[in-house]
């Protein structure tokens, strides 16, 4: 028999002090979803007595003091979560927040924090990750409607704990992140409010709450690896563990110096690039910008050494993780930022030319003697099309390059050793290696500051004769080319426009004329040639003419 048989009971059922209204009757939420649900049920106007109880509910003996609401309450909101429209779901958040304003960190008393632990956490947090998976535009207000709910003054000394303890989610890791970012927040927000001194404490007391601060989210961090330990391998997984270093880049507080935070960004470097070698191109993408994450953070335990670069170095354009509906990042964008990073720490550190035998290192790595052709030509091509050669990393590269200039011989010491490179790829014939060391050594030249090791490279384009293979002869022209520019004289002799040949090497001899007849008057024959070459040409070797700044009137 229904715990109602008629509004009057309802009503009286409803506003009873105690929940349940009598020991052998249900709780009030379950005696009101009841009286909802059940259409023989007739009230007048059913839906305004249970909206006026809900909001009677909410705010009785609480004004002019923070809001406690009834936890079976929040427990049937949350339940709701997975089946609700959008429109009632932000409703419902809005509601959340307003009754516990993220201003706030005391919401209720320490009486019942326990008993709001093992009835909300339960039921709030599966539904949470449901509902975040499920309603990607509402992920904030979620998160913030969770985060009022779990992160409170009671629950702050062991904030993850509920959590933690919760049976295996597979929707977890969609949501996690989110609320390790929350937590952060609050963490510092209210650092001075959480973290209390002793009075016999010496420290400085923005020493102390610092200290205090980094350790609280050193232990999150730690407990929600650990956790995430426990899911299989899937790139839910590793977009979960790269979004949390993300937060912890984003929150500003690691300290480089500090072991355990050390130890910590060591193991997750070295878990990626494990998880890297497993050659699963669907989480390629998010495990290189987890390494770009961890190199920028610490680049001496994060230790990205030939291996990592290789990968960066001739990744392919695929889509690696939608960072927005507009602009998808790809592989490539990817290992270019970890690229940057590493340009960037050596720049710092003043020592460039480490960078460029890291480089090397690493395409010594890449194209080994025992290599077919047809795999040498493939990795050659997308190293081409890679970040190294992209005009990002370029750019980056001249202007660093630039802005230490040659102090110390910084820019010589490159040049010579990329010379030295490019001599041994020549008695190899490897014109991989030519065709992408040549590209280095004119990055060095494009930032004008290699003055003493010209001489080298005039001497180097000497004894270099021209030759049949176009890679190579591609590398000799763009070196040469350069080289004029530098010196604005010319030093080797016009080559000959190829009408069947590797797009590279034609695009490379139409910039050498191009450059050529800006030192001095073209030949008749050279010029007939190139028209001839650009009456059918293609979208790169016109692109090559525009870049000249050629006016164009016939």
């Amino acid at each position: 028999m229904p715990a109602y048989t008629s509004a009057s009971g309802l009503i009286k059922h409803l506003r009873a002090p105690n929940d349940p209204p009598q020991p052998d009757l249900p709780s009030k939420i379950d005696i009101a979803l009841a009286a909802w649900n059940d259409f023989s049920f007739h009230v007048p106007r059913k839906a305004d007595v249970l909206r006026d109880w809900v909001l009677e509910s909410w705010t009785r003996n609480h004004k002019g003091s923070p809001a406690q609401a009834p936890l079976q309450i929040i427990s049937s909101l949350f339940k709701s979560l997975g089946n609700a429209d959008e429109a009632l779901l932000a409703i419902s958040c809005q509601t959340i927040t307003l009754l516990f304003p993220s201003q706030q960190l005391i919401h209720k008393t320490e009486a019942y924090a326990e008993v709001w632990i093992a009835q909300i956490v339960a039921v709030a947090l599966p539904a949470h990750c449901k509902a975040y998976r499920t309603h990607c535009t509402l992920q904030n207000r979620l998160t913030q409607t969770t985060s009022a709910l779990l992160f409170t003054p009671t629950t702050l000394s062991d904030p993850l704990q509920p959590i933690l303890s919760q049976p295996i989610n597979h929707y977890l890791p969609f949501a996690l992140p989110a609320l390790f970012h929350s937590l952060i927040s609050i963490y510092h927000t209210h650092r001075y409010s959480i973290f209390t001194q002793a009075s016999s404490s010496k420290l400085p007391h923005d020493v102390f709450v610092a200290s205090k601060e980094r350790d609280a989210v050193r232990n999150a961090l730690t407990q929600f690896l650990a956790y995430l330990e426990t899911f299989p391998p899937s790139l839910e997984l590793h977009t979960a563990r790269s979004s949390l270093w993300q937060s912890i880049e984003s929150w500003g507080g690691y300290v480089e110096r500090e072991i355990t935070w050390g130890q910590l960004l060591r193991a997750e470097a070295h878990r990626s690039e494990q998880a890297l070698s497993s050659n699963d191109p669907a989480v390629i993408g998010v495990i290189l910008f987890t390494l770009a994450v961890l190199e920028r953070l610490d680049h001496d335990q994060a230790q990205l050494g030939p291996n990592i670069v290789r990968w960066c170095l001739a990744v392919s354009v695929t889509i690696a993780i939608p960072a927005d509906d507009q602009c998808p990042a790809t592989h490539r964008d990817v290992a270019g930022s970890v690229l940057s990073s590493l340009l960037r720490f050596f720049q710092l550190t003043h020592s460039l030319p480490a960078f460029f035998r890291l480089i090397v290192s690493s395409l010594n790595g890449l194209f080994t003697a025992d290599l077919p052709d047809d795999i040498v030509s493939s990795l050659y091509t997308l190293i081409t099309e890679g970040p190294l050669v992209g005009k990002h990393l370029r750019q980056d590269m001249i202007y660093t390059l630039r802005s230490v200039g040659n102090a110390r011989g910084t820019t010589n010491e490159i040049v010579t050793l990329l010379v030295l490179h490019l001599e041994q790829s020549r008695s190899t014939a490897s014109a991989a290696m030519i065709g992408v060391t040549s590209r280095l050594i004119c990055y060095c030249l494009q930032a004008k500051s290699a003055t003493d090791a010209i001489s080298d490279l005039v001497s180097l384009l000497s004894t270099w004769s021209p030759t049949a293979n176009p890679v190579i002869e591609a590398g000799r022209l763009r070196i040469a080319r350069n080289v004029e520019r530098f010196l604005h004289s010319s030093c080797t002799p016009y080559p000959n426009l190829p009408i069947h040949s590797l797009p590279e090497l034609c695009l490379e001899t139409l910039r050498f004329i191009f450059h050529r007849g800006a030192l001095e008057a073209l030949p008749i024959d050279t010029i007939d040639a190139v028209l001839i070459h650009l009456s059918n040409p293609s979208s790169e070797q016109w692109q090559v003419v525009i870049d000249q700044g050629i006016v164009l009137l016939e």
